[in-house]
């Protein structure tokens, strides 16, 4: 959800069917937030998953929010420009 033009909310729930899953593990939930400084986007991300790929996420998730096990991520990513944009060439003319 877009909170403002620089900051937006996220949130994510796997549910595993219960024939699915086996007893120890849970299903993953996660909530985030990104925040865009105009050249940088940094995410902050709180989750009971230990795992970041889509197995681990999704069947292999041990923790449980309501035990307190909740784990804290972030991601920092930079957009950089190998070629020039027509505005700044023009304003160098």
């Amino acid at each position: 959800m877009k909170l403002s033009q620089r900051l937006s909310l996220n949130s994510e729930y796997i549910y595993v069917l219960p024939d699915q899953l086996e007893d120890r593990f849970r299903n993953s939930a996660s909530i985030g937030l990104d925040i865009e400084t105009g050249g940088h986007v940094f995410q902050l991300h709180f989750t009971n998953s230990t795992s970041m790929n889509d197995k681990g996420v999704i069947t292999e998730t041990l923790d449980d929010w309501t035990k307190g096990d909740v784990h804290f991520g972030f991601n920092i990513s930079r957009v950089f420009n190998i070629k020039e944009k027509e505005k700044e060439k023009q304003d160098w003319k």
